[in-house]
């Protein structure tokens, strides 16, 4: 168990850390820093069979879904109990059109908005307000991790 002054100072440290990195991502949605992140730069190659569209995806859909798994195993084992494989198979597609009709939606709408001339003034003013918002949430954590610190009383 950690004692009263060692949690304080690991609250301190953690707030400080958490105030620092909203700082600077509020900082860049309001365009005052630039980040750059390196990514790799693939090639892109359209997929032309229905084959390909699916190894394409398979890989995207394991690892953008971490919580999908523990929401698969009820699914999974629902299925199992029925002991038949019409229900199973029902259950587990109805699992995964429930899964999958958000993000196609969300796709589309997003193809869709992209191309609009009118939605780049509309992201430049959520921008300036998630960047206000993220700067107000770091003074909170800057002010917390000063109580912390017993620089400020509560």
């Amino acid at each position: 168990m950690l004692s009263d002054p060692m949690k304080s100072r690991l609250l301190e440290e953690k707030n400080l850390h958490l105030a620092f990195l909203l700082v600077i991502t509020g900082l860049a949605l309001l365009r005052v820093i630039y980040v750059s992140v390196p990514m790799f730069a693939p090639s892109i190659k359209p997929a032309r069979t229905l084959l390909g569209s699916y190894l394409i995806g398979l890989p995207f859909g394991l690892s953008t879904c971490p919580a999908c798994t523990p929401l698969v195993l009820p699914v999974v084992l629902a299925a199992a109990t029925t002991t038949d494989p019409v229900v199973g198979a029902v259950l587990m597609f109805a699992f995964g059109v429930a899964r999958g009709i958000p993000i196609v939606v969300t796709g589309t709408v997003a193809g869709k908005l992209s191309r609009l001339r009118q939605t780049s003034a509309f992201i430049r003013w959520v921008e300036r307000i998630g960047g206000a918002l993220l700067l107000a949430a770091a003074l909170y954590f800057f002010y917390q991790a000063s109580v912390y610190a017993g620089w400020l009383s509560p």
